[in-house]
């Protein structure tokens, strides 16, 4: 929370707090000061109807919200309930005037004490279109469970152009086609499984994405489209002869992925098989080429 503290520190100044205390229990002009001793040791509270007077001013200017998240901080159950009462009366004409930053900067002074009521906040200024509300709300409703309207929040907040809530929601929707795609392959589909290998290649997913293709390019419908694909696994992975052979099936079916996969792991072999590499690139060139046609 330290830079909510920046505003808070900037309305007092440099003034020390042993300073300010001095000048707040002074008794001035024959009248006590603006604190008076508590009923704890140590402890001070606002003098008389301080507090009543003020509130009655139209014109009392609302603290610094960084001296809302230190009151809210600083006291006992009583106090902060208190604090939390008169911080959201405090910002109450902003709410009516539909400004979600007044209505964040509430959620956040409740996140530490009250999350359900926090949550509240946030959604409340979510639906003014205030970007980080949008992902938090987002974020929560997807650890609860609720993917549906997750979504709908994430998107929203992606659509602000906020580059957090754009990687936010690809992880999102990543995570939910993982888990699709995993219930199409325990239900059978080989082109989930053909999909999802494609989705997990990288490290740690190798073997997996491995069992995965091999599963897919058992079906004869598939064979030919997850052929570059197996291929290009197996090559990486130094299994030359086996991707040889499926780059091979890739590049009967007219397949460019395949015709480059082939041409890398022919090219270093030199001589006739240079060549042919060279062939392929020029084939895959052309394929390339009629498909954006």
């Amino acid at each position: 929370m330290s830079r909510y503290y920046k505003e808070y520190d900037a309305a007092v100044g440099r003034e020390t707090f042993e300073d300010a205390l001095a000048w707040a229990t002074k008794a001035r002009l024959g009248v006590t000061g603006l604190l008076v001793a508590g009923g704890a040791q140590e402890a001070w509270q606002v003098y008389g109807s301080l507090v009543a007077e003020a509130v009655r001013a139209p014109d009392l200017p609302r603290a610094p919200f960084g001296a809302w998240i230190h009151a809210a901080h600083e006291g006992d159950d009583t106090d902060r309930s208190a604090v939390l009462t008169a911080a959201v009366e405090a910002y109450r004409p902003e709410v009516e005037r539909g400004d979600g930053r007044a209505m964040y900067s509430l959620a956040l002074l409740h996140e530490d004490h009250d999350e359900e009521e926090a949550l509240r906040w946030y959604r409340r200024a979510a639906d003014t279109g205030h970007g980080y509300s949008l992902l938090r709300v987002g974020n929560q409703l997807a650890a609860q469970g609720e993917y549906t309207e997750a979504l709908t929040y994430l998107q929203r907040a992606a659509g602000t152009g906020d580059p957090h809530a754009a990687s936010r929601l690809g992880e999102f929707l990543r995570d939910r086609a993982e888990h699709w795609l995993r219930v199409g392959v325990e239900g059978g589909s080989v082109r989930a499984a053909y999909v999802l290998g494609d989705m997990l290649v990288g490290p740690g997913a190798t073997d997996e994405a491995l069992h995965l293709y091999q599963k897919a390019a058992k079906n004869r419908f598939l064979k030919e489209t997850v052929a570059a694909s197996l291929g290009t696994l197996l090559h990486h992975t130094g299994d030359l002869t086996e991707a040889e052979s499926w780059y091979r099936i890739g590049v009967e079916a007219g397949d460019p992925r395949a015709m480059r996969g082939l041409a890398a792991l022919l090219r270093p072999k030199g001589g006739i098989d240079a060549a042919e590499a060279e062939s392929l690139l020029h084939r895959a060139a052309e394929e390339e080429a009629d498909g954006q046609a």
